[in-house]
């Protein structure tokens, strides 16, 4: 192989390759060494050897083959062998034998620190002697030589290439770069490294090492300069560095400097150093973020006032928070990371916790309530959370939150403790109450009852004015009784509504009649307009709703001197089940300034302390209307000005709506009254009903009209006020043909009695319509079926209870013998039989003992037998069979919705309370042995 002749064109292009890199004057050197080896030697055996594989790469120009290590191994190890040859010193380390076909010399260079080895193939027939040995040793100087410039040349080119390949990816990557030679100090940056900070290179002016310092931070200053110090000194391999830079902008952004030196001189002094400058400024601001994130999670973990600590699978604490750690006695907190709790806690505590640790990595979470004795001693009630979460390596963990709730607990008991006094003070309070009641109402009703009687049997009108005045001042302290001891209840939250049917025109009417005897001292007229309401019943508590319709009424009459007080009712349905009912109450009185109006509400006050002393009463009846009517669904409100009157307006929700009955079909009206206010209202209720009317307000009009009367005229309503001139007028014989076209129904629109009595009605005149005029009373008029209109023109006005006369035996049972004799009496006076018992018992035997008792008036509260027990052992009975169902009527001095339903589960039939008004009382029994009646 080695022997292989080689073509002269070939020779010619190693020589053109070997030439390349060289001058012209190295060129001329080279070319008689070639010209000489082609004479002697065969050039395809002329290889140069280099013992640094990477330059033997570039040098190499065998033109057939290349020679691996191992060819290069064995040729030299031939040489070695046969070694003959002694080379001068400082020229060649060693020299290799001449063989018969082989001649080859090293040469060691100092300059490229190699060892260059020249192996020449000898032609056939050449003598190695010393003149070819020298002619070769010159050669290998000259290649020697030459090798050294074409490394250095191929050494740069490299080099070049290499850096621009460099360039390349550093372009591709959009960093920076920067050089620094160092013993200039000259600086040189890239456009990029320019343009990152908002500038182009040229605005930099003259580059320097400063340039790069002079656009830091200060505070990143004296850090970059030491660890760039460093790296200098070979200290650290890499200058790397984080730091802010000043934008053109004038924002501080964040960069990544790193560089290290790239070239010493050869006393190992830094030449050049070079490095890359990268814009983390998005990045930088996201780790920024993360870290106040982290440090602001680690300090709530440190900070929050619970317990907090990470369990792993193995139950042993990894993390934990400082609350945590404290729990364990001081010289064992350094430890703390690492135990579990079976080693720092009883047993019995270790295995719950466990339990609960298992819980958390079985099912994901678990959470309890414990008393547990922490390691430092300390008990306390903990209520604890674990959650079980994974990390990014899919490992599974425990978080737990103890939050430390003995105080909590202990507030708790406090509160229970303080709940059950506040219970039982409010228990007492409402035994308080009952008692006060019971005992108030007692006297009460004997005072009011006896003053009753005595007012029916008064001999002559000065002693019956005295004892109305006394039965008026004993209702106004019962009126103030009431208000104290219901706002006591409302106060209490003692409270509750009762709901049944409400006939509200009959509630309207027993109010308005209660009021009336307020208004017998003054020129104030009641009106009374119940035009708006659809509805005849309503489903809701009447007591209450007929204490705020009082209250709002007397209120109104009290501050009223003379002029009017008006009271409508207006129906707004909510939807089909449910209906606001409004009540408004309007005067001509006082009239309240905006100070005062503010005050209205509030308990114990009013205007000033001189109505108190002018008017009377307590400031209560305003504030019991607000929580009344908040109490049902409602509010009240109040407009008012000063000298002018005032108009309260109070609503409620209320149920079930009955739509009043259909009035039949009825001719016209025709309503002769110069009292335009009544009037209008009594014209206004018929034109609701769809009836024609026509309102007449002076007899001349009267007679004019009379001389035209339409047809179908059913009714002529005369007021009191004109009723005088009417009769005259109608005596008048010269008047009797237009008498006679009159319809023939009269009825005399007159005043009613204090008392709810009608005055006597007028001679010659056929029926009677009260004042204020109530709706029902006007239908059951114009209807012709009223009990309350007289169908005899020579008889007075009977009131209902004494229309139906009572008849019977009454049995009352009582323990106070005032309260017995007021019953007794009223009873007696209205034509009943009456016995009496003093307790259950003894009222229990006269049933036995008696077979002709229709009715019980049961007393609750007595000695001996209650009477509860005593209608228990009526209704089981005790007292004959033939008394199990007799009506039993419940006549106590407690007056709470709690003391009605008490009654009515007990077995009695109906309910009314102290102190006993007659006619409530008369009603009551009548309803009871008449089905039919209607109270």
């Amino acid at each position: 192989m080695l022997s292989t002749p080689i073509d002269s064109n070939l020779v010619d292009d190693d020589y053109s390759l070997l030439t390349s890199d060289m001058t012209a004057e190295e060129a001329a050197q080279l070319t008689p060494v070639f010209q000489t080896l082609t004479d002697h030697l065969s050039l395809d055996g002329a290889v140069l050897l280099c013992h640094s594989r990477s330059l033997w790469n570039q040098l190499y120009f065998t033109t057939e083959q290349s020679l691996d290590s191992d060819f290069i191994e064995s040729l030299l190890g031939q040489f070695r062998a046969e070694s003959r040859w002694h080379c001068p010193a400082g020229i060649l380390d060693f020299a290799l034998p001449c063989h018969d076909e082989l001649a080859a010399l090293t040469l060691f260079s100092e300059s490229l620190n190699i060892e260059l080895t020249l192996c020449v193939m000898l032609k056939a027939g050449t003598t190695t002697d010393e003149a070819l040995f020298n002619r070769l040793q010159h050669y290998l100087q000259i290649l020697t030589t030459l090798c050294e410039h074409i490394t250095r040349q191929r050494i740069l080119q490299a080099r070049l290439i290499k850096k621009k390949r460099l360039g390349f990816i550093v372009e591709a990557t959009g960093a920076g770069t920067w050089e620094w030679e160092i013993p200039s100090q000259r600086v040189q940056l890239n456009a990029r490294w320019a343009n990152m900070l908002g500038y182009q290179l040229h605005e930099l002016g003259p580059l320097s090492i400063d340039t790069l310092f002079n656009a830091m931070h200060p505070e990143d200053r004296e850090t970059a300069r030491a660890l760039l110090h460093d790296c200098l000194q070979g200290h650290t391999e890499y200058y790397n560095f984080e730091c802010r830079m000043l934008h053109k902008s004038g924002e501080w952004r964040w960069f990544h400097q790193r560089g290290k030196v790239t070239d010493y001189n050869a006393k190992g002094e830094p030449l050049l150093m070079a490095g890359t400058h990268t814009d983390i400024n998005d990045k930088k601001r996201i780790e920024i973020a993360l870290a106040e994130k982290a440090s602001f999670q680690q300090l709530m973990f440190d900070h929050l006032p619970v317990y907090l600590f990470v369990k792993d699978t193995d139950y042993r604490i990894v993390m934990a928070n400082d609350r945590f750690i404290s729990l364990y006695p001081p010289e064992k907190r350094q430890n703390v990371i690492g135990y579990t709790t079976v080693e720092e806690y009883n047993k019995d505590e270790a295995a719950q916790f466990l339990r609960m640790d298992i819980l958390a990595f079985a099912s994901g979470s678990s959470e309890n309530e414990e008393q547990i004795q922490f390691p430092n001693g300390e008990i306390r009630t903990l209520w604890t959370k674990k959650v079980r979460f994974e990390d990014a390596r899919g490992q599974s963990f425990i978080l737990g939150v103890a939050t430390d709730i003995t105080n909590m607990k202990a507030s708790e008991l406090a509160m229970q403790l303080a709940k059950t006094e506040a219970e039982q003070a409010n228990q007492a309070k409402s035994e308080f109450l009952a008692v006060m009641s019971h005992e108030i109402r007692t006297p009460m009703n004997g005072i009011m009852g006896m003053l009753q009687l005595a007012v029916q049997h008064a001999c002559d009108e000065q002693q019956q004015r005295r004892l109305e005045l006394a039965r008026t001042s004993a209702s106004a302290l019962l009126t103030i009784i009431n208000d104290i001891l219901d706002f006591s209840k409302i106060e209490a939250q003692k409270m509750e509504l009762e709901y049944a049917p409400i006939e509200i025109d009959l509630l309207v009417q027993r109010i308005v009649e209660e009021q009336l005897v307020h208004l017998s001292t003054k020129p104030v007229q009641l009106q009374v307009d119940l035009s708006d309401l659809p509805f005849s019943r309503l489903t809701g508590d009447e007591v209450r709703l007929g204490q705020v319709l009082t209250n709002l009424l007397s209120n109104a009459i009290k501050f009223t001197a003379e002029g009017e007080v008006h009271l409508s009712l207006r129906g707004i349905p909510l939807d089909s089940e449910h209906t606001l009912l409004e009540i408004t109450v309007k005067d001509t009185g006082i009239g309240m300034t905006e100070a005062q109006q503010q005050m209205l509400f509030k308990p114990f006050s009013q205007a000033d302390s001189s109505t108190t002393r002018r008017f009377g009463g307590t400031g209560l009846g305003l504030s019991i209307v607000h929580r009344l009517t908040h109490l049902m669904k409602g509010k009240v409100s109040a407009t008012s000005k000063l000298n002018e009157g005032s108009q309260f307006t109070a609503t409620a929700t209320l149920s079930s709506p009955v739509r009043l009955q259909q009035l039949p079909e009825v001719g016209g009206v025709i309503v002769l009254s110069s009292l335009h206010s009544q009037a209008r209202l009594l014209c206004k209720q018929l034109a609701v009903w769809k009836i024609r009317f026509v309102l007449i307000n002076s007899l001349d009009s009267l007679a004019e009209f009379s001389g035209k009367m339409p047809p179908n005229m059913d009714w002529l309503i005369v007021d009191d006020a004109l009723q005088a001139e009417f009769n005259a007028w109608r005596n008048n014989k010269k008047q009797a043909h237009l008498v006679e076209l009159f319809p023939a129904n009269l009825a005399t629109l007159a005043e009613r009695n204090a008392n709810g009595d009608a005055e006597p009605l007028p001679k010659n005149t056929l029926h009677k319509l009260n004042k204020p005029v109530l709706r029902h009373e006007l239908f059951a008029l114009l209807q012709g079926s009223a009990k309350h209109v007289a169908k005899n023109a020579d008889l007075s006005f009977i009131p209902s209870h004494q229309m139906e006369a009572p008849t019977g035996r009454i049995l009352i049972a009582e323990d106070n013998p005032i309260n017995r004799e007021v019953a007794f009496y009223m009873l007696q006076d209205a034509g009943l039989s009456v016995l009496s018992a003093e307790d259950g018992k003894h009222a229990v035997d006269l049933l036995k003992t008696n077979n002709d008792i229709d009715l019980v008036l049961m007393d609750c509260r007595m000695p001996v037998m209650d009477g509860f027990a005593a209608t228990y052992a009526i209704r089981t009975g005790k007292a004959g069979e033939q008394y199990k169902n007799i009506p039993i009527v419940a006549c106590t001095a407690n007056a709470s919705v709690q003391d009605k339903q008490e009654c009515l589960q007990a077995g009695m039939n109906a309910y009314i309370t102290k102190p006993l008004r007659k006619k409530i009382l008369l009603d009551t029994i009548l309803a009871m042995l008449n089905p039919d009646y209607t109270i």
